[in-house]
């Protein structure tokens, strides 16, 4: 379903957007909510679904209504950099943690 769903999108994408670029879902998405929603805080695989359901729906009202464009165009380029880079700093942190490169330490927050 997840290939099936990563080639439909990018023949979307390239033929009725006319921006050929690849798309696919997140499978890390899908563990977050099979383990930790549905497992961890015994909800029901439908109540989540259906929550699913109605951010993609709300996420593409926002878009079709250029909202989203318009929240972007508010932040600060300066802002939008720093962002980034912390969000690349954090990926950099967990990778280092999982080489082991970063250890806990009773002394510090890590």
């Amino acid at each position: 379903a997840t290939a099936l769903a990563s080639a439909i999108g990018c023949l979307l994408m390239g033929l009725l957007a006319k921006y050929p670029i690849a798309t696919a879902p997140s499978l890390g998405i899908n563990a977050f909510f099979a383990y930790s929603v549905c497992i961890g805080m015994n909800i029901p695989w439908q109540t989540t679904l259906a929550g699913v359901f109605v951010a993609s729906i709300i996420f593409l009202l926002i878009t079709v209504f250029k909202l989203r464009e318009l929240i972007i165009d508010a932040i600060p380029a300066d802002l939008k950099a720093a962002i980034s880079a912390g969000i690349g700093l954090f990926i950099a942190f967990i990778g280092l943690q999982g080489g082991g490169l970063i250890v806990a330490n009773k002394s510090t927050l890590v």
